[in-house]
């Protein structure tokens, strides 16, 4: 009978629901199962508009028994609705300790915590994480999460959170919203993930105001040197360059491409030039090493590659670092035997 009370509450008809509701809580007064007739009731009253009468149906079970996390939810979505926001907490913190996968009382908790001031971060942050654990796939979860991270200063994170929730969910309205605040953190967030094509088609759907133009020609110059369309990359990178001339990323990047387009001088060049503006960058040293060693420079090879292995801190570029640095040197020793030979 309360299955069937259910089926009807489902499909909306919710007076027939009511009728077989009263009558198996009248049998079963005070029980278990009269106990779950009356939530079910509550939960219609609701569905019609009357707040009160389900809150106070909610009021009585826990009277009865107050380890109803029905109830409690029930009771803490009512002081939601009438703004008794600290009412609601105690009922939901209820909810959630009886109902230990309840998702939806962590997530409410988690959005009233992150409402209040920055104290109640760390409590915001641990209701949003344990809902989002029960459930990886909640696209408002994941957009909360993404508000927290923005609240914390960490734009990258929060970035993220809202590309998926975007994914996920296509009309998420916060997500869209931000993601469309924070374009550029979105196409670096891309670029971090090495997502080339896509961070290219969100590229070009970024403004083209006169503040964001140099950050696109920067970012897409990038791109396109990691998509290998060396000769686009260039164009890009060099109008950056024209109106910041001493960026070394800017410079390393065009050096790059033209290091990948064999044009061994003027990617000596550039990498020079990027040394001069970072020369405690260890990537810098590296990329000319590659330089010297394709126009036969191999002292010249050997001692960039000592500096970057001196300075890069990345412990996958440090081994290459090592490992080109060990190779060099056994060509040096061939070709210093070789001679003695000779």
């Amino acid at each position: 009978q309360l299955l069937l009370a259910y089926a009807r509450f489902k499909n909306k008809r919710l007076d027939e629901a009511l009728q077989t509701l009263d009558s198996i809580s009248r049998l079963n007064k005070g029980s278990r199962v009269g106990m779950a007739a009356d939530e079910i009731k509550a939960e219609i009253y609701e569905e019609k508009g009357q707040l009160s009468t389900a809150s106070f149906i909610y009021r009585g079970i826990l009277k009865d028994d107050p380890n109803r996390g029905r109830a409690h939810w029930g009771l803490g979505r009512y002081f939601l609705s009438t703004g008794e926001t600290e009412k609601a907490i105690v009922h939901m913190e209820k909810t959630a300790k009886l109902w230990p996968k309840h998702s939806a009382s962590r997530y409410n908790l988690g959005v009233i915590y992150l409402g209040k001031d920055n104290e109640n971060l760390a409590a915001a942050q641990k209701w949003l994480l344990e809902a989002y654990r029960l459930n990886k796939a909640d696209a408002d979860v994941l957009e909360q999460i993404g508000l927290l991270f923005e609240r914390k200063g960490k734009l990258s994170e929060a970035v993220k959170h809202w590309q998926k929730a975007a994914e996920i969910k296509k009309d998420a309205p916060i997500a869209t919203e931000k993601l469309a605040s924070y374009a550029m953190q979105l196409i670096d967030t891309l670029m971090e993930q090495k997502k080339w094509e896509e961070a290219l088609r969100k590229i070009e759907k970024a403004g083209r105001t006169a503040t964001d133009q140099p950050k696109i020609m920067l970012r897409r110059g990038i791109i396109y040197r990691n998509l290998a369309k060396y000769e686009k990359g260039i164009v890009d990178l060099q109008g950056f360059i024209a109106g910041n001339p001493k960026h070394a990323l800017a410079l390393r990047e065009v050096g790059i491409c033209y290091l990948n387009l064999r044009s061994m001088d003027q990617a000596q060049s550039y990498f020079t030039r990027a040394l001069a503006e970072e020369p405690s960058e260890g990537v810098n040293y590296a990329w000319m090493a590659f330089v010297l060693e394709a126009k036969g420079d191999l002292n010249g090879a050997r001692d960039a590659w000592k500096r970057a292995a001196d300075l890069i801190k990345e412990p996958a570029d440090l081994e290459r670092a090592v490992r080109r640095l060990a190779s060099i040197e056994q060509r040096i020793k061939k070709a210093e035997k070789k001679e003695e030979d000779k």
